[in-house]
């Protein structure tokens, strides 16, 4: 009798081994940014309206190579430059391969804006970058019409009480960088898990929460908390404190799914993959759904994707980019500075907490949060990163 739960997770650890880059002398890294698009009284236009999200989908479908569907709805929009797609409220997700400068990322992303801006001009809308939506409440919000976003709905109504904010009230900026070995993937994953904290504090741009001012700090962080543990707790998948391959393998095979995908039709679960596949071989497409499943602050796919930063005015999103780059460049030396000032990857939680009460003014242990900041945007070669709100 085959053993499948250790065939699929050679599978999974197998792929990862797939996405190893070979190095170049260029350090790439691709970036999602999300945007709301909203009146001129600020409130959001959603997906159904008469002239909402899918409207302006169509207004500009000419100008893309492919479209998108579900059920027979527009959702999203493909060239070679870059995709635009659609979160779970209607938030416009652009998407900008890897790139090796910021100034490529800047001129793809004008592509876009060159398509977009003079069909929202001509409707007196706007896109936005925000970290949070200011003038609506998460609940009037409708989801666009697509099973997954259903599922994780319902299935967040049980697993946390904050599922219903990230899904239809959240808007980040992600940054997605390669890895050349396993042992680069560990360091890499390592620091940019333990940075976590300091970049939400940094690119903090979520002012106000369900209709009022916002009074403390991070609230990605505090909404991500109270998602789905489960889904986003990595720390016991840790070998000899690093994340593995074979570490965030099992991490994916035994988180509870929410839904599958059987003969053509999506089935609900709150089983995991290791249940479900037990006696099955998986393939490429069921580990891309594991991967799509988990949500940690960084997540792994066939690159590493940094997940914790708001959406952010543009000025700031490229300073941004610069930043991770910049450490990114530097990673032994980014990881030397957490082990000086003695973070580990057990610490990460309570930094989170310490800084969304207290800001700027955080300590950890006896050290104050702005001197690390400080250090790492020095490390990173930038002298400040500040968001004009």
């Amino acid at each position: 009798m085959y053993d499948y739960y250790e065939i699929n997770l050679k599978k999974i650890e197998d792929y990862f081994v797939k996405g190893i880059k070979k190095q170049d002398s260029e350090f790439y890294i691709g970036l999602e940014l999300e945007h709301f698009i909203v009146n001129m009284y600020e409130k959001r236009i959603s997906f159904y309206e008469e002239k909402g999200i899918e409207y302006i989908l169509n207004q500009i479908k000419d100008s893309f190579d492919n479209v998108i569907y579900s059920e027979n709805h527009i959702i999203g929009l493909v060239r070679n430059d870059f995709t635009v797609t659609l979160e779970p409220a209607g938030q416009i997700e652009v998407s900008i391969a890897k790139k090796s400068s910021i100034k490529q990322i800047k001129f793809i992303y004008k592509l876009f804006t060159d398509i977009i801006e003079p069909v929202l001009k001509s409707l007196n809308y706007k896109l936005v970058t925000y970290g949070y939506m200011k003038k609506d409440k998460a609940e009037n919000m409708p989801l666009i019409p697509k099973k997954r976003y259903e599922y994780m709905d319902m299935y967040f109504k049980k697993s946390g009480n904050m599922g219903i904010n990230m899904m239809r009230g959240t808007a980040s900026t992600q940054i997605s960088i390669d890895y050349f070995s396993e042992s680069d993937f560990s360091a890499k994953y390592k620091a940019a898990y333990r940075l976590e904290p300091f970049v939400g504090l940094l690119t903090d741009n979520s002012d106000i929460f369900e209709l009022e001012k916002y009074k403390k700090h991070y609230l990605r962080g505090l909404i991500w908390e109270n998602v789905d543990n489960e889904r986003v707790d990595i720390l016991k998948y840790l070998k000899n404190g690093e994340m593995t391959f074979s570490g965030y393998a099992e991490f994916v095979y035994n988180t509870p799914l929410i839904f599958y995908l059987k003969n053509g039709e999506f089935v609900k679960t709150d089983k995991p993959a290791s249940y479900i596949y037990k006696n099955t071989e998986v393939n490429n497409e069921d580990i891309e759904h594991f991967l799509s499943m988990v949500f940690p602050n960084v997540r792994l796919k066939n690159y590493i994707e940094i997940r914790y930063a708001d959406s952010m005015p543009l000025e700031s999103v490229f300073k941004y980019c610069e930043f991770i780059k910049g450490l990114f460049l530097k990673c032994d030396k980014l990881n030397d500075l957490f082990d000086y000032y003695e973070i580990g990857m057990s610490d990460v939680n309570k930094i989170r907490k310490e800084i969304r009460e207290n800001g700027y003014n955080s300590y950890f242990k006896d050290i104050r949060i702005k001197e690390i900041t400080d250090k790492l945007l020095y490390l990173s070669k930038l002298k400040e990163m500040e968001l004009k709100k």
